[in-house]
């Protein structure tokens, strides 16, 4: 749970509150640089450092890696065009004809496998639309899969 500091909510409160009172009572050029000025005092580095370690804090909302998933399918990227893996942006490591790729299936992007291969271990869905992308994925127990491909039985 997040502490609210109540002093400073307060005073962000009457911060607002005046802003919106210069809405209604001042010339507009005026206010705009009233309130750019304002803001840069208001807001210091502490209390953004505040704002944004306490948005993370939450772990029901934290990632949590998978490392027993992988994709389940890819193809090979036929396209006439270098094109640029949203993941990586790796500009020496373009996709390029003969590429391993994952294309989603909504908006026809396509990514690295490997790229995606780790995306997927963190987050089950496109990284451009956001689809669900769960079915494309398989859970793998890792031992089982060292297994298959090192010891012929």
């Amino acid at each position: 749970m997040v502490e609210v500091d109540v002093e400073l909510t307060r005073e962000f409160n009457t911060y607002v509150t005046s802003i919106l009172d210069d809405i209604f009572q001042s010339d507009a050029n005026m206010l705009s640089i009233s309130i750019e000025s304002s803001l840069i005092n208001m807001i210091d580095n502490t209390m953004l450092n505040s704002i944004l370690n306490n948005s993370f804090d939450n772990d029901e909302k934290s990632l949590v890696r998978d490392e027993n998933v992988k994709l389940n399918r890819c193809e090979v990227y036929d396209g006439g065009d270098k094109v640029e893996c949203c993941i990586c942006q790796d500009d020496e490591n373009m996709i390029v004809k003969g590429c391993k790729v994952y294309k989603c299936i909504e908006c026809k992007n396509c990514f690295h496998k490997d790229c995606m291969d780790n995306w997927i271990k963190m987050k089950a869905e496109c990284p451009m639309c956001r689809c669900d992308v769960s079915k494309d994925v398989i859970h793998v127990d890792a031992f089982e899969e060292w297994l298959s491909e090192n010891i012929d039985i």
